[in-house]
């Protein structure tokens, strides 16, 4: 890859995201094979689970409807196994997508090694850590205000206020640092490395850059998932229509279990493998996207002088 040029086209001076999304697209439709093979792959892991995991969730949502009882081990073995291979199989077709655009010409492969390893465990990190810091950042802010509020002998009052603003303050902060280090993701694919402090380095300044990119992915990725989730929905309208009367609930559920097992099992499986074939489009969306945002930010700060454009590892 030659410095400021993905894909054969020069990078523009300033990150745009109307340039982001139209490369995306151009790629993607370049390696239109290979997005097919990866939307085919998630839809085989989505009709696999259908038919081996989804008879067992049916019998557990029974049981548990009418007596609350306990999931069995079989069937969270059963769901954990699935939900493993799936993870590893998205991963794959994410980094996949990124290594589409950070050395275009390469043939696109579904692999798992050493590079999808570290992007999953950048995603774990970044989700639990993020999540972590919110939990001991209420709980402490908390302790701080009913110790003052003790002190001063109006603990209720300031407590409440404190708790009120920390739920608008402390979401909008972990939403600021989840932005800033998303870029983290596709870096650990670029460098070969972990690359959190050069995330937040990156994004410095273009929260709302990259924040509106995110959010117009969001609505690309859903029209991919439409299909599935049109299917899918419909299947639940009865255990939704329910709410909260326990025999309606419990009444659904065996219906629909029925109807699974019956007439509406080949709905059921279509709906499963759009729903594959939806994910498999919005992870190489999802990957060639992050990895496009990374070289136009790293485009701009080469032209601004302050840091050449890494090459892949």
């Amino acid at each position: 890859m030659t410095d400021g040029v993905a894909g054969g086209a020069p990078m523009p001076e300033r990150a745009d995201v109307g340039t982001v999304i139209e490369r995306t697209l151009a790629g993607l439709w370049r390696e239109w094979r290979a997005v097919l093979v990866a939307a085919a792959v998630l839809g085989v892991i989505g009709l696999a689970s259908g038919l081996l995991i989804q008879p067992m969730m049916m019998r557990e949502m029974v049981a548990l409807s009418a007596d609350a009882a306990s999931i069995s081990p079989r069937f969270i073995v059963g769901a954990s196994v699935v939900a493993l291979l799936a993870s590893l199989v998205c991963t794959a077709v994410m980094v996949a997508a990124m290594r589409s655009a950070f050395t275009p010409g390469e043939p696109v492969r579904l692999r798992f090694g050493g590079t999808e390893l570290r992007v999953l465990a950048t995603m774990l990190l970044l989700g639990l850590g993020i999540y972590l810091l919110m939990v001991v950042a209420m709980i402490v802010l908390i302790a701080v205000a009913a110790a003052a509020g003790a002190a001063l002998g109006g603990v209720g009052i300031l407590v409440a206020i404190v708790a009120g603003l920390l739920a608008l303050i402390v979401p909008f902060a972990a939403l600021y640092c989840g932005v800033r280090l998303s870029l983290a993701v596709p870096l650990a694919a670029q460098r070969g490395r972990f690359a959190v402090r050069e995330a937040w380095r990156l994004g410095r300044g273009r929260f709302w850059f990259l924040f509106l990119a995110y959010i117009l992915l969001f609505l690309m990725g859903l029209v991919a998932l439409v299909p599935g989730l049109t299917v899918q929905m419909g299947d639940m309208t009865a255990v939704m229509a329910a709410g909260q009367d326990p025999v309606a609930v419990q009444r659904a559920w065996a219906e629909l279990a029925a109807a699974h097992s019956g007439a509406g099992r080949p709905l059921f499986l279509l709906g499963v493998v759009l729903s594959g074939l939806g994910n498999g489009v919005l992870l190489a969306l999802q990957g060639r996207m992050s990895a496009e945002l990374v070289l136009a930010i790293q485009a701009e700060t080469a032209m601004a002088g302050v840091q050449p454009i890494g090459r892949p590892a």
